[in-house]
């Protein structure tokens, strides 16, 4: 940031007339020699110093210096000369060569050769060339060659490089000689091809511009200057700039000098001021601020903060902070400070402590008495000051009940007379000061401010009670019904041209609907500050808050600060110290004087400052890193991002505001606090685009520079990764399949072999033993006993070869069909119960394709309730129901036979098997059961 020494300097006897010229320091350069200064094509000031070379963006510094055994380093930190070449680019000039700043964001250079102790650069006819001590040369084919005929720099001359008429020329001229000579070399031939001479004339002095033009003053008129140059002669070693305006700004070790058509100024400095030593630099920005750069520093000075001045009432001996202003009918102007009374600057005159003033140290209002007086509200009442100086106080009429009798605000009655506020209400006759009409106020609170409408209407503002407004009939104050009026103090009433009411408050900017008794809130971009004074100024208000003054226009919205950048040094202004005056000048008092300005001057704000995203840091694991460009790429360590972002606007680029977005993710702008710096952490990886745009602040925004960044995914988050993993996934779930396949293939291939091997083997096998023991009882041959024996045999292998029959089938996987079990289930409840059974069982259940072990056990369930059935039901009918609810599996067996008791019951062998297979399917059998109401089995298990 800029520091904060100002100096003030004063005229001094010239040709022209004298005006004020004021220098302001910039501060944080590296060293406080400025040898060189150039402003780039985007608005960044650039200046050399011995340590390094600078950039200005108005707000920040940056510096670059050499960095030996670095590849892209400047060659040395000590920078002589800057210029910029056909393209823009910037050039450096060093003692060890020139170098074209490259990579500005990662601050690297590229250095023709040969090694020069470069003096000075200049572009002229699309070259770049440079000079040294030795020659002039030329950049050609990526190097710098000598032109042919130029000859060596002369120590202590004065010298000018530039292009006109086609050619390339050198001025040079030795301190104190009369005669300039001057050098032309051919392009396109590269060599000296002339040399004249001019000559200064006599009486005079010559001074040397960089635009190859040789100015001659009079002698005498430079010695009356303080200067003292000899005659004939030309100025020693200066540095030189021209205005957009054609001024030519002149500086040598005697300071400044500032030169236009037919006159010559001095720029008045005091003694022991920096300025007043060697000038070494001189550029004239785009905004038309003055950069000079001296052996003590950097300077500026910025025509737009001559459009604000100040008044420090201290310097009279009275106190700074000021309360109120106003103009006399003579031109006064009159100004009421805290604690030091009255000050009054007449016009054309220096301002001055008001002589024989009476009146109280604390003035809180002033207002002019048509006969040229002056009404003055202090904190001991109220006084009436002729013209003579003589005043007549008024003071115990206005206490109130606890003594006190203060004077807050002072509005005409339309009659010559004034209304008083404060301690009180009173209206006061114009010529005899007394009081004509009082206003009870002590049960509405205490009166800040008053206001006499077009219409004749007062209205009186209450400290945190809002507006009021006099009843004239009843002869009181009745409120303003406005809710966002209720508790808030009001400090400013300006009435607009369609009648409505402006009010500066505790609370911010209001509109007031006066007829409809309506309120609106304005300005909400002054973040509630309080208002203490509304100036009109066409479609826009000038606003004096507790933090500095702001322009606003209602119609957008438009909202800018006005600070110490544009030489505002008033940063908390005072309640109801506002005045304009009949020359449309606005007076505005604040805690450090008094502030004055010309809305007038305040048109256009020319182009609108242009964003620059000066760098891009990334911090990641292996330390911090610096990228650069309109498109960057980084890899997977790249999560946490630090934008920094600038407006190159050197004059006034403090003031500036700044916004920013990151799309996809923001649809809106961010406005950006403090610094302009954004850090964004914890971006997933993607593609972005980072914006910053910025503002002078009154909402108005400038284009904006945007950055492509893409984040690359870490390499397992890769398309290819991807790709890989889901091919290799996809072979392995193949795989996996073929291999179930196969296995399920062998599994069902030793079922069906063992399928066959019981069936065809076994089962014929036991069935013959049936049909031989059948043979052999049947032949007649054996006794009853033996043939009983046989019989049982027959009947032991039948049985076996049905059991046999009923492992076959779970084992057969072609019963591993839809509908399998259920025709299985009806098959048993045919065979074991016949036609007096009935089945209801889904066509499709999840037992066809359970495992077998899960099958055989329900089955085995389903056919020993079955067999129960057929036991006790006597004739009964036996019904059989299958569901499934989800992944549950309910089967009942339900007759309707005699019943019985369970309690009486006694549970065999049977009913223990039934449950053992219920639990072992991690389900639960059920068996309900009454004398004459039937039998009801029911398992209840989960399935697969």
């Amino acid at each position: 940031m800029r520091a904060v020494w100002l100096f003030l300097l004063l005229g001094a006897p010239t040709s022209a007339p004298a005006q004020p010229w004021s220098f302001e320091r910039v501060g944080d350069l590296p060293h406080s020699t400025v040898m060189a200064l150039r402003q780039d094509d985007r608005g960044f000031l650039w200046a050399g110093t011995p340590d390094g070379l600078t950039r200005y963006d108005g707000r920040r510094v940056a510096v670059f210096r050499a960095r030996p055994g670095q590849a892209g380093s400047l060659p040395s930190s000590t920078v002589q000369a800057l210029a910029l070449d056909a393209e823009g680019a910037l050039w450096v000039g060093t003692p060890a060569g020139a170098c074209r700043l490259a990579d500005e964001a990662h601050g690297r250079f590229v250095c023709p050769g040969p090694r020069l102790d470069v003096l000075d650069l200049f572009e002229a006819e699309g070259t770049l060339w440079a000079v040294d001590r030795e020659a002039l040369w030329r950049l050609d084919g990526g190097s710098f060659r000598r032109v042919r005929g130029s000859p060596a720099e002369e120590s202590g001359a004065v010298r000018v490089h530039g292009a006109r008429d086609g050619a390339v020329w050198t001025l040079r001229a030795t301190a104190g000689s009369p005669t300039v000579r001057w050098l032309r070399y051919d392009v396109a031939r590269g060599r000296l091809v002339e040399r004249a001479a001019e000559r200064v004339p006599d009486q005079a002095v010559g001074i040397v511009t960089a635009t190859g033009r040789l100015l001659t003053v009079p002698a005498d008129r430079i010695q009356a200057l303080g200067w003292g140059a000899e005659r004939p002669a030309v100025l020693g070693t200066v540095s030189t700039a021209v205005a957009e305006d054609g001024a030519v700004w002149v500086g040598s070790g005697r300071g400044l000098l500032r030169w236009t058509t037919g006159a010559v100024e001095a720029v008045p400095l005091p003694g022991g001021s920096p300025l007043s030593q060697a000038v070494l630099a001189i550029v004239v920005d785009r905004a038309g601020a003055v950069w000079v750069g001296t052996r003590s520093g950097l300077f500026v000075h910025d025509p737009a903060r001559a459009r604000f001045s100040h008044l420090d009432p201290s310097d009279v001996g009275a106190a700074a902070p000021v309360m109120a202003a106003t103009t006399s009918t003579d031109g006064a102007l009159w100004i009421g400070t805290f604690g030091g009374g009255l000050v009054r600057q007449r016009p054309g005159r220096p301002p001055e402590a008001a002589p024989g003033a009476p009146e109280d140290a604390l003035v809180w209002a002033l207002r002019p008495a048509p006969d040229g007086g002056l009404w003055v509200g202090t904190d001991n009442g109220v006084c009436r000051r002729d013209v003579g100086g003589r005043s007549t106080c008024l003071r115990a009429p206005l206490a109130r009940s606890d003594g006190d009798a203060f004077v807050y605000a002072l509005e005409g009655d339309g009659a010559g007379g004034v209304w008083a506020a404060g301690s009180s209400l009173v209206r006061l006759d114009g010529r005899s000061g007394a009081i004509v009409r009082r206003v009870e106020t002590e049960p509405v609170g205490t009166p800040t401010a008053l206001h006499r409408d077009r219409g004749g209407r007062l209205w009186v503002a209450v400290e945190k009670r809002g507006l009021w407004r006099l009843d004239e009939r009843a002869g009181r104050l009745r409120p303003v019904a406005v809710p966002a009026l209720a508790a808030a103090s009001v400090w400013a009433i300006h009435e607009a041209a369609d009648g409505a009411l402006w009010l500066g408050t505790s609370d911010g900017l209001l509109r007031l609907d006066p007829e409809a008794a309506r309120g609106e809130a304005h300005a909400p971009g002054l973040g509630g500050s309080t208002v203490y004074g509304v100036v009109p100024d066409g479609d826009r208000l000038w606003l004096t808050t507790a933090r500095g003054l702001v322009r606003y226009r209602p119609a957008d919205g438009a909202l800018r600060r006005f600070g110490a950048d544009e030489g505002v040094r008033n940063v908390e202004f005072n309640r109801r110290a506002v005045h304009r005056a009949p020359d449309g000048r606005v007076h505005l008092g604040g805690m450090a004087g008094l502030t004055t300005f010309d809305p007038a001057a305040f048109g256009d704000d020319g182009a609108l400052p242009t964003a620059v995203v000066t760098r891009l840091r990334v911090d990641g694991p292996g330390g911090t890193e610096v990228y650069g460009g309109a498109a960057v790429r980084l890899g997977p360590s790249a999560r946490a991002l630090t934008f920094e972002v600038a407006a190159p606007l050197p004059s006034g680029g403090s003031a500036l505001r700044y916004a920013y977005r990151l799309g996809p993710l923001d649809a809106d702008w961010v406005e950006i606090e403090g610094e302009p710096v954004v850090r964004l952490a914890g971006l997933p990886p993607g593609a972005y685009r980072f914006e910053a745009r910025a503002s002078r602040g009154d909402g108005v925004w400038g284009a904006p520079a945007a950055v492509a960044v893409t984040l690359d995914p870490p390499w397992y988050r890769t398309g290819w990764f991807r790709f890989v993993a889901a091919a290799l996934l996809a072979a392995l779930v193949v795989g996996a399949v073929q291999l179930r396949v196969r296995a399920v293939r062998r599994e069902e291939r030793m079922r069906w072999r063992i399928a066959s091997d019981l069936h065809d083997d076994v089962g014929s096998r036991l069935a013959s033993v049936a049909l031989l023991a059948e043979h052999v009882r049947d032949q007649g041959a054996l006794d009853p006993p033996e043939a009983s024996q046989l019989t049982a045999v027959a009947q032991a292998a039948r049985g076996m070869v049905e059991s046999l029959r009923e492992i076959v089938w779970f084992v057969d996987p072609s019963h591993e069909r839809p509908g399998s079990f259920a025709a299985r289930t009806r098959e048993a409840a045919a065979s074991l119960v016949g036609p007096r059974a009935t089945v209801e069982a889904p066509d499709r259940s999840r037992l066809d394709a359970a495992p077998l072990a899960v099958r055989r056990d329900v089955f085995l369930i389903l056919k020993e309730a079955l067999h129960n059935a057929a036991r006790h039901a006597g004739g009964a009918t036996v019904a059989v129901r299958i569901e499934e609810s989800g992944r549950e599996l309910v089967l009942s067996v339900r007759d309707e036979g005699p019943g019985f008791d369970p309690a009486a019951a006694r549970s065999g062998t049977g009913l223990r098997s039934l449950r053992r297979r219920a639990e072992a399917l991690g389900g639960t059998l059920d068996v309900a059961s009454a004398p004459g109401e039937g039998t009801a089995v029911t398992l209840r298990a989960p399935l697969p």
